[in-house]
């Protein structure tokens, strides 16, 4: 009984652009881009039913995790138990000032592709908070972001995001590794806080 009301509550919810990760060879493929180590605080950004939440506490690292669908708490809660520091809140509006260690932060994640670009601009606020930066997005954004001067996908995404960071595409994953299936490849990302950025007086009223 238990099973069945658990399958029915962790239906993907198209509102929230959940598509859930199934394979674990990509799973393993993040971690070990993310290079996570035992002593790393790590967020990990929408777990949805946990597959990529197991891989990550298998390296003993100390791992926070936003999620916004109720529905899924009992599973991580039950799944994960006292592993995990479930923050039930959205990550685009919950204060992360409240949750930021004395450490330095990875984040680790696959995001829904609606929350990408504002997920992005709000990283960009705290980017002195995060050592590395690890995320699956929609393979066109991850494109545009990773893009060189003079290539058409070149934009204001591209410039500031590399002004903040380091960027390199890792690896691109096809629709038919999720669930339910995405219309469009995905792509993992990675972003390191740059350390000679470029000395501007004003970057608010720069950008």
């Amino acid at each position: 009984m238990l099973k069945g009301v658990l399958s029915f509550m962790d239906k993907p919810k198209k509102s929230l652009g959940q598509h859930f990760l199934t394979d674990k060879n990509i799973v393993r493929k993040i971690v070990n881009v993310a290079d996570i180590q035992a002593e790393d605080f790590v967020w990990e950004v929408g777990p949805g039913k946990g597959i990529l939440t197991e891989e990550l506490l298998q390296t003993g690292c100390d791992l926070t995790a936003f999620e916004i669908d109720e529905k899924l708490y009992p599973i991580l809660e039950d799944k994960f138990s006292n592993k995990l520091n479930l923050i039930k809140k959205d990550i685009l509006k919950a204060d992360w000032e409240d949750f930021f260690p004395n450490e330095k932060i990875k984040i680790v994640a696959n995001l829904p592709y609606q929350i990408t670009s504002p997920f992005l601009f709000k990283v960009v606020s705290f980017a002195e908070k995060f050592s590395q930066i690890v995320i699956m997005i929609q393979k066109e954004v991850a494109q545009r972001i990773n893009a060189k001067i003079g290539i058409k996908d070149y934009g204001i995404l591209t410039l500031k995001m590399q002004f903040y960071f380091d960027v390199s595409y890792e690896f691109t994953v096809k629709p038919h590794l999720f669930y339910p299936k995405p219309k469009v490849d995905s792509a993992v990302i990675k972003l390191i806080p740059t350390k000679d950025k470029p000395k501007i007086d004003d970057e608010k009223f720069f950008w």
